[in-house]
């Protein structure tokens, strides 16, 4: 019974590791994307919005760089009185608190958005 276990369990971290393998490239692709709108935006707002993006690109895998690029997103969206870019960089703080496991955190932000 056990060796039936080890077994289903190796296939499955090779095909995981295969997945990964193939999904990497396409991530990374995405991130230098956005890094790369970032790093040539000529005004606030396109700032706002790339900062928005890398925040939802980071929300399910890495949730302390989604929170460190929304809050940057939220604090240069209200110096530039965007308010639309200040709802979305609040929505994803909101959902990163959310997936986090920090409810009240979560619906407090979400209330203000």
């Amino acid at each position: 019974m056990w060796i039936k276990h080890i077994i289903v369990t190796f296939i499955l971290s090779l095909s995981f590791r295969i997945a990964i393998g193939q999904e990497l490239p396409e991530s990374r692709r995405t991130y230098d994307s956005l890094v790369n709108q970032l790093n040539h935006s000529k005004d606030n707002i396109s700032r706002v919005n790339a900062l928005v993006d890398l925040s939802d690109y980071y929300v399910f895998f890495l949730p302390d760089s989604a929170l460190y690029y929304g809050f940057k997103a939220l604090n240069l969206a209200r110096a530039a009185k965007y308010a639309k870019g200040e709802q979305e960089a609040m929505f994803n703080i909101g959902y990163t608190h959310e997936g986090m496991g920090i409810t009240t955190e979560a619906m407090q932000v979400y209330l203000e958005a």
